[in-house]
């Protein structure tokens, strides 16, 4: 009795073991601007997830789920970059670290408000309406 007791024990432990496993392993997306990879991972959170891929981030990208959040199958991690930019505006130099990437949302986060007559350039090059 207590030989079957113990296989019984044993065949729910190793079930339970193969059931975690299942249940830790997961797929996830990743997009990097935009960039899609698939990982499969026992990853928890995010932050294993994105260690796990070789995905370094800085403090100023903006990552969805946060890099404290646990991971479900199918979760979609999305991130965006920070990029270096320099405004000039009235003679002025500003240096920022953004994820924002048009041209107005760059000038709001500087608290800059364009006025008539000004002219913004990119890269040397005057910008149209469509590209603000």
């Amino acid at each position: 009795m207590k030989r079957i007791v113990r296989s019984a024990l044993v065949a729910a432990a190793i079930l339970l073991g193969l059931w975690l496993l299942g249940w830790l392993h997961k797929t996830v997306d990743i997009r990097v601007d935009d960039q899609p990879q698939k990982l499969t991972t026992f990853a928890l959170t995010v932050d294993g997830a994105l260690r796990e891929a070789n995905i370094a981030v800085s403090t100023a990208d903006t990552i969805q789920p946060p890099l404290n959040a646990w991971l479900n199958e199918d979760t979609i991690i999305l991130i965006d970059r920070a990029a270096s930019v320099q405004i000039s505006a009235d003679g002025e130099l500003i240096n920022r670290v953004s994820t924002a990437r048009r041209p107005l949302d760059l000038l709001a986060e500087a608290d800059i408000s364009l006025r008539p007559g000004d002219v913004l350039f990119s890269n040397g090059l005057p910008l149209t309406s469509d590209e603000l």
